[in-house]
């Protein structure tokens, strides 16, 4: 009998070694990251995402992160090394930070933590590329992506079937838009394939194991806007938001470089153009949906790890940038250099940062400005890693990685100690500033800018989410809001050099 307690006793004892050893060693990271994932869709009725939702209940809600830039690489490229895109010059999708001048050596999110020895797991889109040279495997212990659904997968490639007669009729008129149904179940996408990898990963987690960091990259809903039959039903009723709807005022575009996308443009030149261009949203949400379903895949393996490791599991969940769906008579993201969107719809995405240790800021949102380059510092700080730590990425300045590190909003779930700001930029020099109660945007080959209210009702002052009204457009600017542009000037010229501020 006394056998028997003391074989009990110590296996009891070994129990609490392997929980602690789990408590002690460093945090394990799991990333999830869905591409073109807008913040507002704007449409009605209101769009459902309980699995991203369910997350948001855990964790921390950043309700405005905006996107460095709002195009994938160079947004990819600015959150994953560290470094604002003002420092290396990496505003288009076909540069590589690996070749460029001074930026070779530098050391990505996930390469920092595989040079601590974790195990860095890579599956799906995480850089612009999910398979080789750019998809940097210098980040990853294992890339187990099964298909770079962006640039590999014959699902682009297909023809949607009978009954989205819309996406058939755009493609005859060559308009580079596609959407539409495939003829193909939840479990056949190749988003899904990646998914399953990063599911069976975390499926195989044991307390004793070593750390890890775990990425895993959803396309879905990127173009073309192609969904599995499972999503077919879904926003069957949708309306378009009022003031896009045929014969309403066109939105205050004149007094910008964007005259109009040709997507748009195009698809509502077709016949039907209106209905066409609900097929086109509809389709979008219907990938976002499938993309939810596919978070929470991620989040049900996450919740079934041991629970010493689930306590120890830091999870993030975030888009890239942000996406047009018609809104100011544009679609997507970016038409081009000469013509940038760095609009409210095109820089602001999704950001949720879950960490068990402080349970009690779940389900808070934080809505202040914050920057998706925050999410590097934010990411160490809370893995336990000391500021003396930090990569040096930059050669050309004292400052070692950019962003401002969130983790004391992460631990209580309130704002006051976010920077309140949020700089986007596009080539050319463009910029756009996020503060809490105002974007302002200027365009300095036009020598022009403009300048939208964002803050609580007031006389004279009425809220603008959907950045309608320029108040620099000549038939509204005063004095204020000419003396407010010159500040956010100002305000986006000294972050650009590295001064730190907090509205």
């Amino acid at each position: 009998m006394k056998t028997r307690f003391l074989l009990a006793a110590i296996l009891s004892l070994f129990g609490l070694l392997v929980v602690q050893a789990q408590n002690d060693r460093q945090k394990n990271v799991l990333l999830i990251i869905v591409d073109d994932l807008t913040a507002q869709p704007g449409v009605q009725p209101a769009v459902q995402t309980p699995h991203m939702d369910r997350l948001k209940q855990k964790g921390v809600h950043f309700t405005q992160a905006h996107a460095a830039v709002p195009l994938c690489n160079p947004s990819r490229t600015a959150f994953l090394t560290g470094l604002a895109p003002w420092q290396t010059q990496i505003f288009s999708n076909s540069q590589e930070f690996r070749k460029t001048k001074g930026y070779q050596n530098a050391i990505t999110l996930p390469q920092f933590f595989k040079n601590q020895g974790y195990i860095s797991f890579a599956t799906g889109k995480i850089f612009h590329h999910s398979l080789g040279e750019r998809s940097d495997p210098l980040s990853w212990t294992q890339n187990a992506t099964q298909v770079d659904v962006l640039y590999g997968s014959e699902e682009n490639q297909a023809i949607p079937v009978a009954g989205t007669g819309g996406a058939l009729s755009a493609y005859e008129e060559q308009v580079p838009l596609a959407w539409g149904q495939l003829d193909k179940k939840t479990g056949e996408m190749d988003d899904w394939k990646n998914v399953t990898q990063a599911v069976q990963f975390l499926e195989k987690q044991t307390p004793g194991d070593s750390a890890f960091f775990l990425a895993c990259g959803i396309v879905r809903p990127h173009l073309p806007h192609f969904y599995p039959s499972d999503f077919a039903g879904v926003y069957q009723d949708l309306q378009l938001p009022a003031y896009l709807a045929a014969g309403s005022n066109v939105p205050d575009i004149l007094d910008c470089p964007h005259s109009g996308n040709s997507v748009l443009d195009s698809l509502l030149a077709l016949p039907d153009g209106q209905l066409q261009w609900k097929q086109a949203v509809q389709s979008y949400l219907r990938c976002m949906a499938f993309a939810d379903y596919c978070v929470g895949a991620v989040i049900d393996a996450y919740e079934g790890l041991p629970e010493p490791v689930r306590q120890n599991t830091l999870v993030v969940l975030i888009g890239d940038h942000g996406y047009h769906l018609g809104q100011k008579s544009a679609w997507a993201k970016v038409s081009s250099a000469k013509a940038p969107m760095v609009w409210d719809q095109t820089t602001h995405t999704q950001m949720v940062i879950y960490d068990p240790k402080y349970p009690e800021a779940g389900g808070k949102t934080v809505a202040a400005p914050v920057s998706l380059l925050d999410l590097y510092p934010t990411v160490l700080e809370l893995s336990g890693t000391p500021a003396s730590s930090y990569p040096d990425n930059d050669p050309f300045s004292s400052r070692k990685i950019w962003g401002e590190s969130l983790a004391k909003a992460v631990v209580s779930g309130t704002p006051e100690t976010v920077p309140g700001y949020a700089l986007s930029v596009m080539a050319g020099n463009v910029v756009s500033l996020r503060s809490p109660d105002w974007r302002y945007i200027y365009y300095p080959f036009l020598k022009k800018g403009e300048l939208y209210y964002h803050g609580p009702a007031r006389e004279g002052r009425t809220p603008d989410p959907e950045e309608l009204q320029n108040l620099l457009h000549p038939d509204q600017v005063t004095p204020f809001y000419l003396k407010t542009a010159r500040k956010m000037k100002g305000i986006a010229n000294q972050l650009k050099k590295g001064k730190r501020l907090v509205f």
